[in-house]
């Protein structure tokens, strides 16, 4: 099969077919058929070919379909079809599912691979093929599709709570938290804390097999979502408090005195250093928080009659809260460098925006030091003297010794003893 790939478009072949043979001891990914091309035919009709000669509508079995035509590249271009029929066994289904990355990874270029998933006829039609052609994502993405839905799914809450629309999510408020959102609402308390509580949700030993605490892993309860009250009025006073060793978030109102409307500024705390918790645990904490930060931000919002300007900040140093803060409100006012002008509307009288500069040509070096002083001065580097500089930076004080000086060497030292040749 290996073999194959690497010279099929030496041999001219269009198509290969490979089936896992073998017992459950061992399997192997071997090549059942291959179908040649025929000179000069569209690849819509090879594709229609491939489809009729190799297809067999009641097992599966992976098909590399080589898609180029006169194109120069090593390796030519793929396409991987999965062929997963309902009728064969979800066994069977799950391992060709597993053995798609071993017959990609036989493809020289893996950029150029396309991958198609069918179970029924209508995912073979040419239209289906000509879409997974299209895509603009190759063998290493199609190798981690679970990550990639994960992914997609992570900048979808990201878009969505920078647009305000509502995300749906696996947390539980406590019974306290409404009134708590309350007081900060009325500006009664400035600064909450906001707990994703383990110990009621998922069981007090926090494992990670599934079976321990008396439920399965998709059974577990969803996190408690619950709230404290922090003496902190400013982002300041919040950097200086003592912070918790784990990871959290903080809801700190504020009032903007420019505009005179309250500013909610959101902090997710995430520390470098957890003391006392293993790797393990640490990560499992810090992923559910940050996949959470946009549910819990709409819970907070939702407590709001009237929505507040949202200033989102990611710490993990204490002077981050500040620092990132400070970014936040430059970025939400139109003040921070290298927005265009035009982007933002009455702050631009405040501050105007940073543009090009015209430098004269004719501007003489003497300003540029009255304009822009510099403390720090560096010699001059000497030019050397056989590309026209001086010999004063390398001989000074003293003159060239002359040839009188050194003394002869041995041989001519005994030629001049007495005439006598050694």
């Amino acid at each position: 099969l290996s073999a194959g790939v690497r010279s099929a478009r030496a041999s001219a072949v269009r198509c290969l077919k490979a089936m896992v043979v073998g017992g459950d001891g061992a399997r192997t990914l071997a090549l059942a058929c291959s179908l040649q091309e025929e000179p000069g035919a569209a690849l819509e009709a090879e594709w229609e070919r491939c489809v009729k000669n190799l297809i067999d509508s009641e097992k599966p079995c992976l098909l590399l379909l080589r898609t180029d035509e006169h194109e120069n590249i090593d390796g030519s271009r793929w396409l991987l079809v999965a062929w997963l029929p309902q009728s064969a066994s979800e066994a069977e289904r799950a391992l060709y599912m597993r053995s798609r990355s071993l017959l990609a990874d036989l493809v020289p270029q893996p950029y150029f691979l396309r991958e198609l998933l069918a179970s029924d006829k209508r995912g073979l039609s040419w239209s289906a093929a000509c879409a997974a052609m299209a895509q603009t994502v190759g063998a290493l993405r199609a190798r981690s599709g679970e990550e990639d839905i994960v992914g997609e799914q992570v900048l979808r809450l990201q878009r969505q709570t920078c647009s305000g629309g509502h995300i749906e999510g696996p947390v539980t408020q406590s019974q306290s938290l409404a009134a708590f959102l309350g007081r900060l609402v009325k500006r009664e308390d400035s600064c909450l804390r906001l707990v994703l509580s383990t110990q009621r949700a998922m069981g007090a030993s926090s494992g990670f097999a599934p079976g321990e605490g008396g439920a399965t892993g998709s059974q577990r309860a969803p996190p408690l979502l619950e709230a404290k009250v922090v003496e902190s009025r400013t982002p300041r006073e919040l950097a200086k408090a003592g912070l918790p060793s784990g990871a959290c978030f903080f809801a700190l109102c504020s009032r903007n005195p420019e505009s005179s409307r309250d500013d909610l500024i959101f902090v997710h705390w995430c520390p470098d250093r957890v003391v006392g918790k293993d790797s393990s645990t640490r990560s499992f904490e810090d992923t559910r928080y940050a996949v959470l930060k946009g549910m819990v931000l709409q819970i907070v919002l939702a407590a709001f009659p009237h929505r507040p300007r949202v200033l989102q900040v990611d710490a993990r140093e204490p002077e981050d809260i500040t620092a990132g803060t400070n970014r936040a409100v430059e970025a939400a006012d139109g003040t921070a460098p290298g927005i265009p002008a035009g982007a933002v509307g009455a702050s631009e009288d405040r501050r105007p925006t940073k543009g090009y500069t015209d430098w004269p040509a004719d501007w003489p070096e003497a300003s540029t030091a009255v304009a822009m002083p510099a403390s720090l001065a560096l010699p001059r580097r000497p030019v050397p003297h056989w590309r026209g500089g001086s010999k004063a930076h390398s001989i000074s004080g003293f003159s060239a010794p002359s040839v009188s000086s050194f003394p002869m060497s041995r041989t001519k030292a005994t030629r001049a003893i007495g005439g006598f040749k050694i």
